[in-house]
Order: C-alpha cells, then structure tokens, then sequence
C-alpha cells in the first residue's frame, strides 16, 4: 500500500513514520455461467452431433471466451440424436483461473419434416346409396421421404360428392393419416386430397310372375323388382302392356327375358335391367267345371256323373281328361 497519509482536524499534530505499508487479501474467482445454445432442426435421417454455441453470463473487465483454457465440447442425449423430439444438449470442457464456470444445458429439438402426398386412387363401384368412396393408397408418391425410412398411408376416407351414378365424379379424400415405423418424423402438407371415379347403375333383380297363358309375351303387371337401396323409391317401368318375353310358356320356372319394347323406368336412373337376374313362374291357369246332378233309389249302384268345362275357362286347343 503507497501514498498513505493523514487526515482529520488534528492530522497537523502527528506524522506518519512511512507512508507505505504491505498487508495480504483474497481475490476469490467470478462465477460465469456458460449456457448452450437452443438448436432447431428439421428431420433428415442424419444423427445430430455438436452444438450450436453458447452464451456467456459474468465476464468481466472485457474479458472474453479467448481469456479462457480447455476446450468447448457438447454431449447429453442431443449427441447423435436422429429422429423429431427434444433433446438435452450439455456443455463442458471450458477452464479457468480466474472464473468458476457454471455449465448450464440447451435444448436440441428436431421438428418431423413437411412430406407432400400425391396418387391415392378412389375405385369405381355399383350404386349403392351411399357417398363412401373406396380407396386405393398402394400407389402413392411421397415427396420429401428419406430414402430406406417405412413410411405408408395409413388411412384416409373418401367421400363422393353424392351419391348418385354417374361417370368421372368428385372424390373428396379427407383424414389422410401416416403409418409405418418412420411416421412420427413426418407431418403432411395437407391431411386432405381429390380424384374422380364413377359409379355404375345397380342392376335390379326381375321377378316374374304369370299366369299360363300359351304366349310368350311378359306384361307389365307380371313383373317386380327387387335389389333396391334401402330408402329408395322403387323404380316402375313407364310402358303399358307387354314388354317383353319369356321361352318359358308352359308351366315351370322362368329363367329368361327379353326387352322389347326398350324398357324406361320411373325413378330408375341409379338402376338398370341389363345384368339383371331373372327368376320366376308360370303357374297354371285356373280352371272352372260345372257338375251335372245326379240322382238315385235304395239298393241302385251309383249313377255316372258328368261336368262340363265353363266358357273362357280353357284356351283355344287346350283340353282336358278324365
């Protein structure tokens, strides 16, 4: 200690035998904190390794990072860290004389990569009432994917824009999912997604019911249909009369039938005739006879009895026996 001197109202009155002097201290280290840098990354398949830095708390007198010995080095789980979550990154390494280092942890966080999903496919079908649309995702295209990861659709639905036939039609594809073992570091441009496909008319199933009648003609009241959705108003053919015929004209079992006259159908539009199965009788015509009365005496044999066949009952060149 140099330059000592006196003071206060009566320093006049003395003076110092020497005006320096030696005595000892401590200087004790600063504390500096080192902190590791946040990093943020996006998924490529690579494993991380490093760091991104740190920051400094408590230099003093203008020192810096050069006034320190030791290397920077970076571990905790962030150090080969591949696939999207957080991770820990932990600085060390650093030494001084002169500072009591602090090592404080980042963060390592790897956001999932952005794919873009093209090619799902919806199939044609047969009307069915409903707006569901199957789909077909073995096909697609995935932009963006790193080579060798397992990465599919797992699920998507698609919808028609109505329900009703018609060809090259909407699909709307919504609720597109990923799958496969490499799923959680992707997320999707777009859950959702459009393609055409057509629906087809349903052919109905013709029942045919006639009376013997010795043609081959079909009318109109002789037919109904079956097959048809839930809900819907079932269809009515629009003509009168015969429409069509059958081979079957004896009594027996119908198993063919021809247009002809180019069946239309009321409220028909999402069904058809052609494809349609066939199925159906011919039942025998009813037949009316009149019995002649008859009578007889006590101890006579039983008479002979007779009946006539009533008019309109039989048709032309049919008979009857017996």
């Amino acid at each position: 200690v140099s330059g000592i001197s006196l003071a206060g109202a009566d320093a006049g009155n003395y003076s110092l035998a020497g005006t320096t002097a030696i005595t000892y201290a401590d200087i004790t280290k600063a504390p500096l904190a080192v902190t590791a840098d946040a990093v943020i990354r996006t998924y490529d398949g690579t494993a991380y390794s490093g760091g991104g830095g740190v920051t400094y708390v408590g230099f003093v007198n203008s020192e810096t990072a050069a006034n320190l010995g030791g290397t920077l080095s970076y571990g905790g789980t962030s150090q080969g860290a591949v696939d999207a979550n957080d991770y820990v990154i932990t600085p060390s390494g650093l030494t001084s004389d002169n500072y009591f280092i602090f090592f404080n942890d980042g963060g390592l966080r790897i956001n999932p990569a952005t794919i873009t999903l093209s090619g799902i496919t919806a199939s044609n079908k047969t009307y069915d009432g409903s707006m569901a649309a199957s789909l077909d995702t073995s096909n697609v295209t995935l932009s963006g994917k790193v080579t060798g990861d397992d990465l599919s659709v797992a699920s998507a639905t698609g919808l028609f824009a109505d329900a009703d036939v018609g060809t090259n039609k909407t699909v709307t594809i919504s609720s597109i999912a990923l799958g496969g073992n490499d799923s959680a570091n992707y997320r999707l441009s777009s859950t959702s997604a459009s393609t055409t496909a057509s629906i087809s008319q349903k052919p109905l199933s013709l029942s045919i019911s006639k009376v013997y009648d010795k043609t081959a003609n079909i009318e109109v009241e002789e037919i109904s249909f079956s097959g048809v959705v839930s809900g819907d108003t079932a269809p009515s053919i629009q003509q009168s009369g015969v429409v069509g015929t059958t081979s079957q004209i004896a009594v027996g079992s119908i198993t063919d039938f021809t247009d002809t006259v180019g069946i239309s159908l009321n409220n028909g539009s999402n069904y058809t005739l052609t494809g349609a199965s066939i199925s159906g009788n011919v039942t025998p015509r009813p037949v009316f006879i009149a019995t002649a009365s008859a009578t007889k005496n006590f101890g006579e044999s039983d008479p002979a009895f007779t009946y006539s066949v009533l008019p309109n009952s039989l048709l032309s060149g049919d008979s009857l026996t017996g």
